[in-house]
């Protein structure tokens, strides 16, 4: 950056404090940011209220879930995931700690560790069926 008291401007890529303060501004205005705010929500963006209608609507029409596990899902989602994440959070914003910490204030709370997942409370029950000759219920097993 180019002062005036040092003289006059070596060449025309020097700039002065104003025009460095536009450039800036300039770079700021034009930079791809990542909102974390639902309020500056891009049209690529989605939240997990939609991603969790979509998984839902998918799970009802296009798996084999019986209605009742259907039920459980969405009752699952209304419970226990909507309030821990918000329907207008950013899915983007969604860390594996956050997820983390979740499922285990989950355990803690005396939630059971899932037959076919690791936590009931988002237990994806889309495991295969038991195949023939096997146990339908599997003996729970502690965790940790």
């Amino acid at each position: 950056m180019w002062r005036t008291a040092n003289g006059s401007k070596p060449d025309p890529s020097y700039l002065t404090p104003a025009e460095a303060e536009d450039a800036l501004q300039g770079l700021l205005a034009s930079a791809v940011r990542e909102p974390m705010d639902p309020g500056h929500k891009r049209a690529q963006d989605h939240t997990f209220g939609e991603a969790s209608e979509a998984w839902l609507a998918y799970v009802a029409h296009e798996t084999d879930r019986r209605p009742s596990t259907v039920k459980d899902y969405r009752n699952t989602v209304r419970r226990y995931l909507l309030p821990e994440f918000g329907a207008n959070t950013l899915l983007h914003t969604i860390d594996t700690k956050r997820v983390d910490a979740f499922r285990e204030r989950m355990l803690a709370d005396g939630h059971e560790r899932s037959k076919r997942s690791s936590c009931s409370c988002t237990a994806s029950r889309g495991a295969p069926s038991a195949k023939a000759g096997s146990r339908s219920t599997p003996p729970r097993t502690p965790i940790g």
